[in-house]
């Protein structure tokens, strides 16, 4: 008997202690303020300066021609004295324009 009383008690001490606060006129939250709504006055927007870009021409690229390859030596890798050896040699593989003003050739030379 002493057992259930005590657990009765018990269980009446937790309720109570997590039971809400809202009944009680202790606590009282502050009463919002009546306040005008102002405007809100947007910021100025400075818009930036336009420059539209300069208009950059390609240049007309002059190709060389083949025989002025061969007559610079400089340039042009004389051919292998070995018979059947067929890859030291340059050869003109042709020409092509593009609209780029840059171009990247890439071969394999065997020498």
């Amino acid at each position: 008997m002493k057992n259930i009383i005590f657990f009765v008690f018990a269980l009446g001490m937790f309720l109570n202690g997590y039971a809400q606060d809202e009944f009680k006129t202790k606590y009282k939250p502050i009463s919002a303020k009546n306040s005008k709504i102002k405007k809100a006055i947007p910021p100025k927007v400075i818009s930036p300066k336009v420059m539209p870009p300069e208009v950059v021409k390609a240049p007309v690229n002059d190709f060389v021609h083949p025989e002025d390859i061969f007559l610079n030596s400089n340039l042009y890798k004389k051919e292998s004295n070995s018979i059947g050896v067929f890859y030291r040699r340059n050869q003109f593989l042709g020409s092509f324009k593009t609209k780029s003003f840059t171009s990247t050739i890439r071969y394999k030379d065997a020498a």
